[in-house]
């Protein structure tokens, strides 16, 4: 069953501004109070967009950590075509994969449980397994073309490359305790394993060289990318930043295809080598085309609003600051335009009055902020505890 999962921005249109932020699948009201309330905003579709796959059908398959859901999708037409969330046992998925053609895990999903450290799989007759449990923070999963399954630790201070047994009989093998931070990967067509190191550089692995060490080798400078792909030619591709990227492997220079848009998460090629990206700031599915011009399948926008802010605009009129996990977002009190932008790094809760400016502050990295109330830049920060 499909169920929205969007957001909207609801206002009080009489008497003194007031502003609430909830689900629109949950919003209950009593009817007389509706009556003077308008949508003034209305989210993305998807509640942050992460790891991407296609199924043997050329359906789009999108992890959303936030949405606890991974989203089935027309990739022509950007239809939601389903939502596997809780009911199916999926739970904060951030990447995910399935088999390699051929295989008999082929139709089978796989999905990594960043907050739970589980290794998911989903059979085509909807029976959940779990492939392995390992420490929060788990993300990049990725099939070998011999069928073995492999996830990596990002994030939440753990670390380490693991070998998954997609039946979930055997226990996860670590294959090494050290790598950290280690993201979206990918094997190439000669066997070895390639991964961003999140904001340093890629690396590739050999697997079967065995532990300790692993082999690997810098094939870019420091370079900030997400997650890498190869295409059905063996090119490889990558983020940098808000760029999609093709990188040599013999000399590790890099040819920007697409300038794309902030926040960039994943990628993916469906059979026809059609290139997909996501957006983990504000749920967008890009779709890149040959001339490198990126369109958009699915719309973004707030995709966890939280703290909100009624502000008085510089030429009248109020304005509407919304602290949106990852980003701050300002809106026209009365028509909903998006005004200013900022994306953080962290995550944003909270947004306050201060004078002409904000006071914000987030639990997942402990600092207040002092944020301009007109642009949203960051004035000042403090750190509260260790």
């Amino acid at each position: 069953m499909i169920q929205s999962r969007s957001f909207r921005l609801l206002v009080a249109v009489c008497g003194a501004v007031t502003v609430a932020v909830a689900p629109s699948s949950a919003v209950e009201i009593n009817k007389d109070l509706v009556q003077s309330w308008k949508v003034l905003v209305e989210g993305a579709p998807i509640s942050g967009a992460n790891g991407l796959a296609f199924d043997a059908e050329d359906r789009l398959h999108i992890a959303s950590v936030l949405g606890r859901e991974i989203v089935v999708m027309d990739p022509r037409t950007g239809k939601i075509l389903d939502r596997l969330g809780p009911a199916v046992g999926v739970e904060t998925p951030d990447d995910l994969t399935f088999g390699p053609a051929g295989s008999i895990y082929q139709d089978d999903l796989f999905w990594t449980a960043i907050f739970t450290g589980e290794v998911g799989r989903l059979t085509p007759d909807g029976v959940k397994i779990t492939a392995g449990q390992v420490f929060p923070g788990v993300n990049p999963i990725t099939f070998s073309d011999t069928s073995r399954l492999f996830v990596a630790h990002d994030f939440f201070g753990f670390a380490g490359l693991y070998e998954i047994d997609p039946e979930g009989i055997l226990p996860p093998v670590e294959l090494d305790p050290d790598f950290y931070n280690l993201n979206g990967f990918d094997f190439s067509p000669d066997g070895l394993l390639y991964g961003p190191i999140f904001q340093e550089k890629i690396i590739r692995v050999d697997v079967d060289s065995g532990p300790p060490p692993l082999w690997f080798e810098n094939v870019l400078d420091p370079f900030a990318s997400a997650a890498v792909k190869f295409d059905a030619r063996g090119n490889l591709y990558a983020l940098n930043v808000d760029r999609v990227v093709r990188v040599d492997l013999g000399t590790g220079d890099v040819d920007v295809v697409a300038e794309v848009g902030h926040g960039l998460d994943n990628l993916a090629f469906d059979s026809r080598g059609r290139l997909y990206v996501s957006s983990f700031v504000d749920g967008t599915i890009y779709r890149v085309l040959p001339s490198g011009e990126a369109r958009e399948l699915s719309r973004g926008g707030m995709i966890l609003p939280g703290g909100v802010s009624v502000q008085p605009r510089p030429r009248g009129g109020d304005s509407v600051v919304v602290a949106d996990c990852f980003s701050f977002r300002e809106f026209n009190g009365r028509t909903g335009r998006p005004g200013a932008f900022e994306e953080v790094f962290g995550s944003a809760q909270t947004v306050a009055p201060h004078g002409e400016d904000l006071v914000v502050s987030s639990w997942n990295t402990n600092v207040v902020e002092i944020r301009d109330g007109e642009t949203l830049h960051l004035v000042d920060s403090v750190g509260l505890f260790a």
